[in-house]
C-alpha cells in the first residue's frame, strides 16, 4: 500500500512553471494536502466588503434614512451589479438591513446599517 504524505505548505512543482492551484498540482503529483491548504480561501473583507460597507454607512450618514438598492452602490463605486450583491449578501443581517426585491439582484435595497457597521468602518 503507498505511504500517505501531508504537507502543510502549498507544493511547489518540479516541472510546472506557473502552479495554478495547489489542489490541482497536488492531483497530478499524488500529494495529499492537509486541510489548511485544501481549503484556503481568499479574503473578501478588504478588497470587496469593506469599501462596499463604506460606502453604504456614508450614503446613510449623508442622507439619513433614505432607501438605496445595489445597482445604486454600484454605479458609486464602480464595481459590477454582481460584486455589490455578494458584497451585501454577505453583509447581512450583522451590518445591513436589507429588503429583497423580486426585480432581481440590481434592485435589492439596503434599508438601513447596523451599530456593528458603524463600528466596522470607524464611525
Amino acid at each position: 500500500m503507498p505511504r500517505r504524505r501531508t504537507i502543510l505548505a502549498t507544493p511547489v512543482p518540479r516541472c510546472d512553471p506557473e502552479p495554478s492551484c495547489p489542489l490541482k498540482h497536488a492531483r497530478r503529483t499524488g500529494i495529499h494536502l492537509s486541510p489548511e491548504v485544501r481549503y484556503a480561501m481568499e479574503s473578501t473583507w478588504e478588497p470587496r466588503d469593506l469599501p462596499v460597507l463604506d460606502a453604504i454607512v456614508q450614503h446613510f450618514d449623508e442622507y439619513g434614512p433614505d432607501v438605496a438598492t445595489v445597482k445604486q452602490f454600484a454605479e458609486a463605486t464602480g464595481l459590477e451589479v454582481r460584486e455589490i450583491y455578494r458584497a451585501v449578501m454577505a453583509l447581512s443581517p450583522t451590518y445591513l438591513e436589507l429588503s429583497m426585491s423580486i426585480g432581481g439582484e440590481a434592485e435589492t435595497a439596503i434599508e438601513g446599517v447596523t451599530d456593528e457597521a458603524r463600528r466596522a468602518v470607524g464611525q
